[in-house]
C-alpha cells in the first residue's frame, strides 16, 4: 500500500489541452482546457493544473499567432502598395 488512498485518474482532456496548446492548434487547447475543468469538477479526477496551463498557453500562443498574421498582412500590404 502506498498510503495515498483511492487512485484518481488523470483527465484526458487536460492532457490533450496541453498537447493542442503547445504543439497542434492553440484555440482547441483552450476549449479542451475549459472542458477538462468542467469534468474535473464533476468527477474529481486529477489534472486541474494541466488544464489551467493548457488554457493559459492556448491564449498566449493564439495571441502570438494573431499578432504574427497581422504583421504578415501589413507587410504584404506594404509590398503590394510599392509594386
Amino acid at each position: 500500500m502506498t498510503g495515498q488512498g483511492s487512485a484518481r485518474g488523470l483527465n484526458t482532456y487536460a492532457l490533450l489541452s496541453l498537447l493542442f496548446s503547445f504543439v497542434i492548434f492553440p484555440p482547441v487547447g483552450i476549449y479542451l482546457g475549459y472542458k477538462a475543468r468542467e469534468q474535473i469538477d464533476r468527477t474529481g479526477e486529477s489534472g486541474s493544473e494541466l488544464a489551467t496551463i493548457g488554457i493559459w498557453a492556448g491564449w498566449i500562443f493564439t495571441g502570438i499567432f494573431v499578432v504574427a498574421i497581422l504583421i504578415w498582412c501589413v507587410g504584404v500590404g506594404i509590398l503590394a502598395g510599392n509594386s
